[in-house]
């Protein structure tokens, strides 16, 4: 780690705290159109979309805070996978008591602070299971420690893990695609609906054009 960066607690550098929970036997409560975040869909991405929405009285009568975005999340409890994950928020939205929502100072831009967090999934799932504990909590979100160059460095890095983020999405789904397609052609083939035929006379006058070059 370079020299001129310090090492910091996120706590002293950002507002760290949870949600919760709406009763679930009350279906008035799941009426509404403001997102609730569930720690299933932090999964080291962006978030943009909920599929749970609650209403304004459960926001009210549960006191709950709708975060901006930008509001980094950490998944504290979860089943497989899920408990160290981590999350942006693209969207405004309400957690469970099962989230840490943290907000950073100006001193700390959340891209980059998501990016290093994002990093850092098997420390948080190593210090969430601690002898018969299997989840973190607040304190330990608190204390933990993050680099902090300057905030240039920071936008430039978030700027770069940016970029090759967006590149690796479009390549999986390219990859999405070409899989869906040779299931889609596997079928056809093996079931007889489509002729092997008139590919191999297109392979060949390509291959015959492809000569005459």
């Amino acid at each position: 780690m370079p020299e001129s960066w310090q090492v910091v607690r996120l706590g002293d550098m950002a507002s760290i705290s949870t949600g919760t929970t709406p009763a679930t036997d009350n279906p008035a409560y799941y009426s509404g159109t403001i997102p609730f975040v569930k720690t299933s869909e932090i999964a080291n991405s962006r978030i943009t979309e909920a599929a749970t929405r609650i209403t304004t009285d459960a926001v009210r009568d549960y006191g709950l805070k709708q975060y901006a975005p930008g509001t980094v999340v950490v998944a504290m409890y979860g089943q497989g996978k899920t408990r160290g994950q981590v999350a942006i928020l693209d969207i405004a939205a309400t957690i469970t008591q099962n989230t840490a929502a943290i907000v950073p100072n100006p001193e700390l831009n959340s891209e980059f602070l998501w990016q290093w967090l994002m990093s850092q999934y098997e420390n948080l799932r190593e210090a969430g299971h601690q002898g018969h504990i299997s989840h973190l909590n607040l304190g330990y979100v608190k204390q933990y420690l993050v680099p902090l160059p300057s905030l240039a460095e920071q936008h430039q890095i978030a700027d770069v893990l940016g970029v090759s983020g967006n590149k690796l999405v479009s390549l999986e789904g390219e990859m999405t695609l070409l899989q869906e397609l040779f299931r889609a052609l596997l079928e056809e083939l093996m079931t007889g609906r489509l002729s092997t035929l008139p590919l191999i006379e297109a392979e060949d006058e390509a291959a015959t054009n492809g000569s005459r070059k």
